[in-house]
């Protein structure tokens, strides 16, 4: 049976281990690390990965101040000063840094970068960079056989061409003017700002300049002969389809420089889906919308 000195000493023991905070989060801290690791089916491979997961928190509170760090500080005042650094500017700089430093680290420690969708964007941007590593410019055989290869990306764009016959507001005679066009009457009508001969505009102009209401009833109407009225974010335009060029193959000399940077992307991807593949078995993926993993 213990004494009374015995269990007065460890009343004085609990007293003061419950007014340290530090400890209690220790204690609570190896409680849910203990819970947490029978709770997994397979400890060895979930060790691992916690243990690659929590490698960077590891140091997050411990701050080096080393003399790299120093000289950057440095070279960085001359640069914006144009002089030298005191010991005194020095030691505010270095102060300065550390303040800094805390700042950031305390708001990594609280996952604020995990809900920032700049900072996202910045560290995918930086991570990409890193994994691609620089581009080894490619032969020209190397460039001439991904443009064979991938020659369904290199069509031209539709093109269409007409005429038309354009009025801001719908004409109440309207009826009467698409007859006079189509007798081959010469109708003067307000003058459309891009002119009343399009030639030879692409779908992706077409779509952008008239709607793709305007373009894809354009494209449905028998060529040489007059229709409409058409309505556009405009006006309202009396057309002439005078025809539609279907997409063709570009040739490998007007493009060479665009399947060149596609092959450096190619190949900057292959190296960024490597890298991935070798992190993404750290990762459990759970999808809420089918509940499937």
């Amino acid at each position: 049976m213990k004494s009374k000195d015995q269990l007065s000493v460890g009343r004085r023991f609990f007293k003061r281990a419950l007014a340290e905070p530090l400890l209690i989060f220790f204690v609570l801290s190896a409680g849910v690390f203990a819970l947490d690791l029978f709770s997994q089916e397979d400890p060895k491979s979930k060790d691992k990965q916690r243990q690659a997961a929590s490698l960077p928190a590891l140091n997050l509170f411990d701050i080096e101040v080393d003399p790299t760090l120093i000289n950057n500080l440095k070279e960085r005042f001359s640069l914006f000063q144009g002089r030298q650094a005191s010991a005194e500017e020095v030691e505010k700089l270095i102060k300065t840094w550390i303040r800094d430093e805390m700042i950031f680290r305390h708001a990594v420690s609280q996952d604020m970068h995990l809900g920032d969708s700049k900072i996202r964007a910045r560290l995918l941007e930086k991570m990409n960079l890193l994994w691609s590593g620089a581009p080894v410019e490619p032969e020209q055989s190397e460039i001439l056989a991904f443009y064979i290869n991938n020659i369904e990306e290199y069509y031209s764009e539709p093109q269409i061409s007409f005429s038309q016959v354009f009025f801001e507001e719908l004409p109440q005679n309207y009826h009467s003017i698409l007859q006079g066009l189509r007798a081959g009457e010469k109708i003067i009508g307000e003058g459309y700002w891009l002119g009343d001969e399009i030639n030879n505009y692409t779908e992706t102009i077409m779509l952008s300049t008239f709607g793709s209401e305007f373009y894809k009833a354009l494209v449905l109407l028998p060529p040489n002969q007059w229709d409409g009225p058409l309505d556009s974010p405009r006006g309202y335009h009396f057309v002439l389809h005078q025809g539609l060029e279907d997409p063709a193959p570009l040739t490998f000399a007007n493009i060479y420089e665009r399947v060149r940077r596609n092959v450096l992307e190619e190949k900057q991807g292959k190296r960024i889906r490597e890298q991935v593949a070798k992190i993404e078995a750290q990762f459990s993926i759970f999808r809420e919308s089918d509940g499937r993993n």
